[in-house]
Protein backbone atom coordinates (compact mmCIF):
# COMPACT_ATOMS: atom_id res chain seq x y z
CA UNK A 1 0.00 0.00 0.00
CA UNK A 2 1.71 2.90 -1.06
CA UNK A 3 -0.30 5.66 -0.13
CA UNK A 4 -0.61 4.10 3.28
CA UNK A 5 3.52 4.39 3.87
CA UNK A 6 3.48 7.61 1.88
CA UNK A 7 1.26 8.97 4.97
CA UNK A 8 3.22 7.71 7.87
CA UNK A 9 6.53 8.78 6.40
CA UNK A 10 5.62 12.32 5.48
CA UNK A 11 7.01 13.71 8.87
CA UNK A 12 9.98 11.25 9.20
CA UNK A 13 13.40 11.70 10.21
CA UNK A 14 16.45 9.74 10.43
CA UNK A 15 18.86 12.19 11.54
CA UNK A 16 23.12 11.07 12.83
CA UNK A 17 24.51 13.64 15.58
CA UNK A 18 26.66 15.90 14.42
CA UNK A 19 29.49 15.50 17.46
CA UNK A 20 30.88 12.55 18.72
CA UNK A 21 28.89 11.38 21.43
CA UNK A 22 27.12 8.60 22.96
CA UNK A 23 23.59 9.26 20.60
CA UNK A 24 24.95 8.20 17.44
CA UNK A 25 21.59 8.69 15.21
CA UNK A 26 17.76 9.19 16.42
CA UNK A 27 14.48 8.76 14.54
CA UNK A 28 11.52 10.93 14.75
CA UNK A 29 7.75 11.01 13.63
CA UNK A 30 4.59 12.01 13.94
CA UNK A 31 1.14 11.57 12.90
CA UNK A 32 -1.89 14.28 13.60
CA UNK A 33 -5.31 13.43 14.86
CA UNK A 34 -5.99 17.18 15.72
CA UNK A 35 -6.25 20.07 13.06
CA UNK A 36 -3.61 21.35 13.25
CA UNK A 37 -1.97 18.62 14.98
CA UNK A 38 -1.24 20.03 18.98
CA UNK A 39 2.39 18.06 19.10
CA UNK A 40 5.53 19.69 18.47
CA UNK A 41 9.12 18.02 18.52
CA UNK A 42 12.49 19.36 19.11
CA UNK A 43 16.43 18.19 19.04
CA UNK A 44 19.38 20.14 19.76
CA UNK A 45 22.67 20.28 20.75
CA UNK A 46 24.77 22.96 23.24
CA UNK A 47 26.44 24.75 21.71
CA UNK A 48 28.89 26.33 25.08
CA UNK A 49 29.27 22.86 26.27
CA UNK A 50 28.79 19.24 25.17
CA UNK A 51 25.11 17.84 25.28
CA UNK A 52 21.85 16.67 23.51
CA UNK A 53 18.76 17.79 24.01
CA UNK A 54 15.18 16.43 22.98
CA UNK A 55 11.72 17.69 24.12
CA UNK A 56 8.38 16.14 22.95
CA UNK A 57 5.62 18.29 23.98
CA UNK A 58 1.70 17.78 23.96
CA UNK A 59 -0.82 20.48 23.58
CA UNK A 60 -4.03 20.39 24.79
CA UNK A 61 -6.99 23.48 23.99
CA UNK A 62 -5.07 24.31 20.97
CA UNK A 63 -1.82 23.75 19.88
CA UNK A 64 -0.46 27.59 20.32
CA UNK A 65 1.47 26.50 24.14
CA UNK A 66 2.89 23.73 23.07
CA UNK A 67 4.50 25.64 19.91
CA UNK A 68 5.53 28.62 22.35
CA UNK A 69 6.95 26.32 24.90
CA UNK A 70 9.03 24.23 21.98
CA UNK A 71 10.69 27.08 21.31
CA UNK A 72 11.59 28.60 24.57
CA UNK A 73 12.08 25.70 27.39
CA UNK A 74 15.10 23.93 25.52
CA UNK A 75 17.00 27.60 25.26
CA UNK A 76 16.12 28.22 28.54
CA UNK A 77 17.53 24.80 29.87
CA UNK A 78 20.35 25.30 27.70
CA UNK A 79 21.10 28.10 29.85
CA UNK A 80 20.54 26.71 33.07
CA UNK A 81 22.50 23.95 32.58
CA UNK A 82 25.98 25.99 31.66
CA UNK A 83 28.66 26.20 34.35
CA UNK A 84 27.78 29.47 35.99
CA UNK A 85 31.34 30.47 34.74
CA UNK A 86 30.79 29.45 31.49
CA UNK A 87 27.41 31.42 31.27
CA UNK A 88 29.16 34.59 32.65
CA UNK A 89 32.27 34.66 30.45
CA UNK A 90 30.01 34.40 27.13
CA UNK A 91 27.10 36.69 28.84
CA UNK A 92 27.53 39.87 26.04
CA UNK A 93 27.84 37.41 23.86
CA UNK A 94 24.39 35.66 24.97
CA UNK A 95 22.47 39.53 25.55
CA UNK A 96 19.76 39.84 23.20
CA UNK A 97 19.57 36.55 21.04
CA UNK A 98 16.29 34.82 23.19
CA UNK A 99 18.97 31.83 23.66
CA UNK A 100 19.74 30.87 19.72
CA UNK A 101 23.28 30.96 20.02
CA UNK A 102 23.30 28.35 22.91
CA UNK A 103 21.54 26.08 20.64
CA UNK A 104 21.97 24.14 17.25
CA UNK A 105 18.80 22.80 16.36
CA UNK A 106 18.51 19.89 14.04
CA UNK A 107 15.42 20.78 12.56
CA UNK A 108 12.72 23.43 12.30
CA UNK A 109 15.60 26.43 12.53
CA UNK A 110 13.37 29.18 11.27
CA UNK A 111 10.22 28.53 13.62
CA UNK A 112 12.87 29.91 16.02
CA UNK A 113 13.90 32.78 14.89
CA UNK A 114 10.72 34.50 15.49
CA UNK A 115 11.36 34.77 18.77
CA UNK A 116 14.50 36.93 18.33
CA UNK A 117 12.22 39.56 17.14
CA UNK A 118 10.36 39.66 19.85
CA UNK A 119 11.50 42.59 21.89
CA UNK A 120 9.83 41.89 25.00
CA UNK A 121 10.67 37.92 25.13
CA UNK A 122 14.66 39.10 24.36
CA UNK A 123 14.13 41.45 27.42
CA UNK A 124 12.57 38.60 29.53
CA UNK A 125 15.34 36.28 28.61
CA UNK A 126 18.10 38.35 29.20
CA UNK A 127 16.54 38.76 32.89
CA UNK A 128 16.49 35.05 33.43
CA UNK A 129 20.23 35.00 32.40
CA UNK A 130 20.69 37.76 34.78
CA UNK A 131 19.18 35.83 37.55
CA UNK A 132 20.90 32.68 37.33
CA UNK A 133 24.57 34.79 37.62
CA UNK A 134 22.68 36.49 40.39
CA UNK A 135 22.33 33.31 42.31
CA UNK A 136 25.47 32.38 41.27
CA UNK A 137 24.31 29.02 39.18
CA UNK A 138 22.78 25.44 40.70
CA UNK A 139 23.69 22.78 43.16
CA UNK A 140 22.90 20.34 40.41
CA UNK A 141 21.22 19.70 37.98
CA UNK A 142 18.09 18.76 39.02
CA UNK A 143 17.92 21.97 40.38
CA UNK A 144 18.59 23.80 36.98
CA UNK A 145 15.85 21.49 35.21
CA UNK A 146 13.13 22.67 37.87
CA UNK A 147 14.16 26.37 37.49
CA UNK A 148 14.48 26.72 34.04
CA UNK A 149 10.88 24.88 33.73
CA UNK A 150 9.53 27.13 36.29
CA UNK A 151 10.72 30.50 34.63
CA UNK A 152 9.49 29.62 31.38
CA UNK A 153 6.31 28.96 32.31
CA UNK A 154 6.53 32.35 34.49
CA UNK A 155 7.85 34.41 31.90
CA UNK A 156 5.30 33.44 29.50
CA UNK A 157 2.47 34.36 32.18
CA UNK A 158 4.55 37.36 32.71
CA UNK A 159 4.48 38.21 28.76
CA UNK A 160 0.64 37.78 28.49
CA UNK A 161 -0.01 40.23 31.67
CA UNK A 162 2.43 42.79 30.33
CA UNK A 163 0.93 42.99 26.74
CA UNK A 164 -2.48 43.32 28.29
CA UNK A 165 -1.24 46.28 30.24
CA UNK A 166 0.73 48.04 27.26
CA UNK A 167 -2.37 46.98 24.79
CA UNK A 168 -1.03 44.80 22.40
CA UNK A 169 -2.34 41.80 23.92
CA UNK A 170 -2.92 39.78 21.16
CA UNK A 171 -4.73 36.65 19.60
CA UNK A 172 -1.78 34.16 19.73
CA UNK A 173 -0.93 35.10 23.32
CA UNK A 174 -4.71 34.68 24.23
CA UNK A 175 -4.69 31.40 22.86
CA UNK A 176 -1.58 30.23 24.72
CA UNK A 177 -3.03 31.48 27.65
CA UNK A 178 -5.86 29.33 27.41
CA UNK A 179 -4.43 26.00 26.51
CA UNK A 180 -1.20 24.34 27.64
CA UNK A 181 1.23 21.51 27.24
CA UNK A 182 2.56 18.70 28.99
CA UNK A 183 6.47 17.79 27.93
CA UNK A 184 9.32 15.49 28.15
CA UNK A 185 12.56 16.49 27.73
CA UNK A 186 15.81 14.29 27.52
CA UNK A 187 19.47 15.56 28.23
CA UNK A 188 22.35 13.22 26.93
CA UNK A 189 25.37 14.56 28.44
CA UNK A 190 28.27 11.65 28.67
CA UNK A 191 27.24 8.86 29.86
CA UNK A 192 24.47 11.11 32.15
CA UNK A 193 21.07 11.10 31.13
CA UNK A 194 18.34 13.19 32.32
CA UNK A 195 14.91 13.20 31.49
CA UNK A 196 12.00 15.66 32.86
CA UNK A 197 8.55 15.22 32.49
CA UNK A 198 5.50 17.27 33.18
CA UNK A 199 2.07 15.22 32.58
CA UNK A 200 1.52 11.97 30.46
CA UNK A 201 4.28 12.26 27.85
CA UNK A 202 6.49 9.31 28.68
CA UNK A 203 10.41 7.56 28.23
CA UNK A 204 11.37 4.24 28.25
CA UNK A 205 15.14 3.15 27.80
CA UNK A 206 15.29 -0.22 26.07
CA UNK A 207 17.90 -2.60 28.14
CA UNK A 208 19.11 -5.51 26.63
CA UNK A 209 19.65 -8.11 29.37
CA UNK A 210 20.61 -10.98 27.50
CA UNK A 211 20.35 -12.01 23.33
CA UNK A 212 17.14 -11.15 22.06
CA UNK A 213 15.39 -9.67 25.46
CA UNK A 214 14.61 -6.68 25.47
CA UNK A 215 13.48 -4.97 28.78
CA UNK A 216 11.57 -1.54 29.34
CA UNK A 217 12.96 0.50 31.90
CA UNK A 218 10.83 3.39 32.77
CA UNK A 219 12.18 7.16 33.53
CA UNK A 220 9.51 8.73 34.00
CA UNK A 221 6.04 9.23 36.38
CA UNK A 222 2.43 10.26 35.20
CA UNK A 223 0.97 13.35 36.73
CA UNK A 224 -2.25 12.45 36.77
CA UNK A 225 -5.31 10.63 39.28
CA UNK A 226 -4.33 7.51 37.84
CA UNK A 227 -0.92 8.51 40.59
CA UNK A 228 -2.34 8.69 44.20
CA UNK A 229 1.05 9.96 45.38
CA UNK A 230 0.41 13.28 42.79
CA UNK A 231 -3.55 13.02 43.86
CA UNK A 232 -2.01 13.12 47.58
CA UNK A 233 0.29 16.51 46.67
CA UNK A 234 -2.32 18.60 44.79
CA UNK A 235 -4.63 17.50 47.92
CA UNK A 236 -1.92 18.54 50.41
CA UNK A 237 -1.28 21.86 48.64
CA UNK A 238 -5.44 23.11 49.20
CA UNK A 239 -7.12 23.43 52.04
CA UNK A 240 -9.35 21.06 53.93
CA UNK A 241 -12.32 22.69 53.03
CA UNK A 242 -11.79 22.39 49.16
CA UNK A 243 -10.53 18.60 49.42
CA UNK A 244 -14.01 17.02 47.73
CA UNK A 245 -13.40 19.68 44.83
CA UNK A 246 -9.54 19.91 43.80
CA UNK A 247 -9.99 16.74 42.22
CA UNK A 248 -13.31 16.03 40.96
CA UNK A 249 -14.11 13.14 38.27
CA UNK A 250 -10.52 12.14 38.08
CA UNK A 251 -9.84 15.76 37.06
CA UNK A 252 -8.27 19.16 38.39
CA UNK A 253 -11.17 21.01 39.51
CA UNK A 254 -12.91 18.42 38.05
CA UNK A 255 -11.82 19.68 34.15
CA UNK A 256 -8.56 19.44 33.39
CA UNK A 257 -6.35 15.91 33.30
CA UNK A 258 -3.04 16.00 33.59
CA UNK A 259 -1.96 17.94 37.29
CA UNK A 260 1.21 19.08 36.20
CA UNK A 261 1.56 21.23 32.92
CA UNK A 262 2.89 24.42 31.15
CA UNK A 263 0.42 26.96 30.56
CA UNK A 264 -3.27 26.60 31.43
CA UNK A 265 -2.92 29.73 32.98
CA UNK A 266 -6.97 29.83 34.16
CA UNK A 267 -5.65 27.20 36.23
CA UNK A 268 -2.22 29.45 38.06
CA UNK A 269 -3.99 33.04 37.91
CA UNK A 270 -5.63 34.40 40.52
CA UNK A 271 -9.56 35.48 39.65
CA UNK A 272 -8.59 39.61 39.45
CA UNK A 273 -5.92 38.79 36.72
CA UNK A 274 -8.57 36.31 35.20
CA UNK A 275 -11.63 38.70 35.09
CA UNK A 276 -9.13 41.34 33.45
CA UNK A 277 -7.92 39.21 30.83
CA UNK A 278 -9.64 36.34 30.06
CA UNK A 279 -13.31 36.91 30.68
CA UNK A 280 -13.59 39.58 28.26
CA UNK A 281 -13.01 37.25 25.62
CA UNK A 282 -13.98 33.76 27.00
CA UNK A 283 -17.02 34.41 29.17
CA UNK A 284 -17.50 33.76 32.95
CA UNK A 285 -16.90 29.88 32.14
CA UNK A 286 -13.30 30.29 31.24
CA UNK A 287 -12.99 30.66 34.96
CA UNK A 288 -13.13 26.97 36.48
CA UNK A 289 -15.59 26.35 39.21
CA UNK A 290 -14.45 26.32 43.17
CA UNK A 291 -11.54 28.75 42.04
CA UNK A 292 -10.32 29.56 45.67
CA UNK A 293 -6.63 29.10 46.27
CA UNK A 294 -4.67 29.18 42.98
CA UNK A 295 -2.74 28.16 41.94
CA UNK A 296 -3.86 24.46 41.47
CA UNK A 297 -1.49 23.54 38.77
CA UNK A 298 1.99 22.63 39.04
CA UNK A 299 5.01 23.72 36.26
CA UNK A 300 7.67 21.53 38.51
CA UNK A 301 8.79 18.74 36.52
CA UNK A 302 9.96 15.17 37.75
CA UNK A 303 13.76 14.77 36.64
CA UNK A 304 15.31 11.16 36.79
CA UNK A 305 19.50 10.42 36.65
CA UNK A 306 20.18 7.61 34.74
CA UNK A 307 23.57 6.68 34.31
CA UNK A 308 24.15 4.87 30.69
CA UNK A 309 25.62 1.41 30.06
CA UNK A 310 26.32 -0.89 27.60
CA UNK A 311 23.26 -2.20 28.32
CA UNK A 312 21.39 0.53 27.39
CA UNK A 313 20.71 0.38 23.34
CA UNK A 314 17.89 3.23 23.05
CA UNK A 315 15.34 5.02 24.53
CA UNK A 316 11.74 5.79 22.94
CA UNK A 317 10.49 9.66 24.14
CA UNK A 318 6.68 9.79 22.62
CA UNK A 319 3.49 11.18 23.53
CA UNK A 320 0.49 9.65 24.80
CA UNK A 321 -1.14 9.40 21.92
CA UNK A 322 1.52 6.36 21.00
CA UNK A 323 1.39 5.10 24.83
CA UNK A 324 -2.51 4.51 24.71
CA UNK A 325 -2.43 1.94 21.91
CA UNK A 326 0.96 0.57 22.98
CA UNK A 327 2.50 -1.15 26.37
CA UNK A 328 5.83 -0.37 26.65
CA UNK A 329 7.11 -3.96 26.85
CA UNK A 330 5.84 -3.85 22.93
CA UNK A 331 7.74 -0.71 22.04
CA UNK A 332 10.51 -1.84 23.20
CA UNK A 333 10.77 -5.70 21.96
CA UNK A 334 9.58 -3.86 18.22
CA UNK A 335 12.40 -1.29 18.67
CA UNK A 336 14.83 -3.77 19.55
CA UNK A 337 14.11 -6.37 16.92
CA UNK A 338 13.79 -3.55 14.44
CA UNK A 339 17.55 -3.04 15.10
CA UNK A 340 18.45 -6.38 14.14
CA UNK A 341 16.10 -6.52 10.98
CA UNK A 342 13.57 -8.24 12.07
CA UNK A 343 9.53 -8.01 12.74
CA UNK A 344 8.39 -8.77 16.24
CA UNK A 345 5.22 -9.97 16.89
CA UNK A 346 2.88 -9.63 19.98
CA UNK A 347 2.06 -12.55 22.25
CA UNK A 348 -0.08 -15.21 20.95
CA UNK A 349 -3.50 -14.53 21.88
CA UNK A 350 -5.47 -18.11 21.95
CA UNK A 351 -9.37 -17.27 20.89
CA UNK A 352 -12.03 -18.41 23.47
CA UNK A 353 -13.33 -21.35 21.40
CA UNK A 354 -11.57 -24.61 21.58
CA UNK A 355 -8.39 -25.43 19.14
CA UNK A 356 -7.21 -28.70 18.36
CA UNK A 357 -3.49 -29.15 18.11
CA UNK A 358 -3.70 -28.75 13.89
CA UNK A 359 -5.19 -25.18 15.00
CA UNK A 360 -2.60 -24.14 17.23
CA UNK A 361 0.35 -25.94 14.48
CA UNK A 362 -1.26 -23.78 12.33
CA UNK A 363 -1.01 -20.63 13.73
CA UNK A 364 2.69 -21.16 15.14
CA UNK A 365 3.44 -21.41 11.36
CA UNK A 366 1.72 -18.55 10.24
CA UNK A 367 3.55 -16.65 12.68
CA UNK A 368 6.56 -18.07 12.24
CA UNK A 369 6.13 -16.87 8.62
CA UNK A 370 5.52 -13.19 9.22
CA UNK A 371 8.75 -13.26 12.20
CA UNK A 372 10.75 -14.02 8.89
CA UNK A 373 9.44 -10.89 7.44
CA UNK A 374 11.93 -7.72 7.18
CA UNK A 375 10.49 -4.31 8.54
CA UNK A 376 8.74 -1.99 5.95
CA UNK A 377 10.51 1.06 7.49
CA UNK A 378 13.70 1.52 8.05
CA UNK A 379 13.00 4.83 10.72
CA UNK A 380 11.81 3.25 13.71
CA UNK A 381 9.53 5.81 15.16
CA UNK A 382 7.32 5.23 11.97
CA UNK A 383 7.77 1.66 12.32
CA UNK A 384 6.67 2.04 15.92
CA UNK A 385 3.26 4.13 14.54
CA UNK A 386 2.44 1.37 11.99
CA UNK A 387 2.43 -1.12 13.92
CA UNK A 388 0.13 1.29 16.55
CA UNK A 389 -2.19 1.54 14.14
CA UNK A 390 -2.13 -1.71 12.23
CA UNK A 391 -0.62 -4.17 14.49
CA UNK A 392 -2.23 -7.72 14.87
CA UNK A 393 -0.85 -11.04 15.89
CA UNK A 394 1.06 -12.11 12.79
CA UNK A 395 2.63 -8.74 12.13
CA UNK A 396 0.81 -5.45 10.25
CA UNK A 397 -3.03 -6.06 8.89
CA UNK A 398 -3.13 -3.60 6.09
CA UNK A 399 -6.05 -3.33 6.39
CA UNK A 400 -6.69 -2.18 9.42
CA UNK A 401 -3.78 0.02 9.21
CA UNK A 402 -5.22 1.84 6.01
CA UNK A 403 -8.79 2.21 8.26
CA UNK A 404 -7.14 3.64 10.59
CA UNK A 405 -5.02 6.58 8.38
CA UNK A 406 -8.45 6.88 6.20
CA UNK A 407 -10.77 8.17 9.23
CA UNK A 408 -12.42 11.39 8.28
CA UNK A 409 -10.91 14.70 10.39
CA UNK A 410 -14.12 15.43 12.01
CA UNK A 411 -13.88 11.86 13.81
CA UNK A 412 -10.49 10.67 14.35
CA UNK A 413 -10.07 12.27 17.24
CA UNK A 414 -12.45 9.87 19.02
CA UNK A 415 -10.11 6.58 17.85
CA UNK A 416 -6.99 8.21 18.39
CA UNK A 417 -4.39 11.29 19.69
CA UNK A 418 -1.99 13.01 17.95
CA UNK A 419 1.18 10.93 17.98
CA UNK A 420 5.17 11.56 18.20
CA UNK A 421 7.84 9.32 18.87
CA UNK A 422 11.85 10.12 18.93
CA UNK A 423 14.28 6.97 19.28
CA UNK A 424 17.68 7.80 20.39
CA UNK A 425 20.09 4.98 19.64
CA UNK A 426 23.15 5.08 21.73
CA UNK A 427 26.45 4.27 20.37
CA UNK A 428 27.69 1.07 22.61
CA UNK A 429 31.20 1.02 21.37
CA UNK A 430 31.32 4.80 22.68
CA UNK A 431 30.07 3.53 26.39
CA UNK A 432 32.26 1.31 26.11
CA UNK A 433 35.50 2.93 25.30
CA UNK A 434 34.84 5.65 27.86
CA UNK A 435 33.01 4.04 30.38
CA UNK A 436 36.19 4.55 32.80
CA UNK A 437 36.33 7.99 32.11
CA UNK A 438 32.57 8.17 32.99
CA UNK A 439 32.48 6.66 35.88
Amino acid sequence: MPLVSSILRREERTIDARSEGPVKTFATNQLASNTPIEDVHVEAECLLQQGLLFGTFDGHGGPACARMVSRRLLHYLAAALLPVDILRQNYAFLKGTCGAKLLDLYDNEGMYSIETKNPMYRALFDRYLEDILQMNGFQSIEDAFHYAFVRVDSDMSTEIIQSSNVGTLSSELLSVAISGAVTCVAYVQGSNLFVANLGDCAAYLGVNTSPNTWVPKKLTLEHSCENASEVLRVLLEHPEAEKETVIKQDRLLGQLAPLRALGDFRYKWDLATQRKLLLPFYGQDVIPPNYYSPPYLSSIPDVVHHKLNMKDHFLVIATDGLWEQMLPTEVIQLIGEHMGGHVSLGLVKIPPHQLTLADVNKMLMERKKHARVKPMDLNGATHLIRSALGGCDFGIDQQKLADSLALPDDIVRLYRDDITVVVLYFDIDFLRQHATAFN
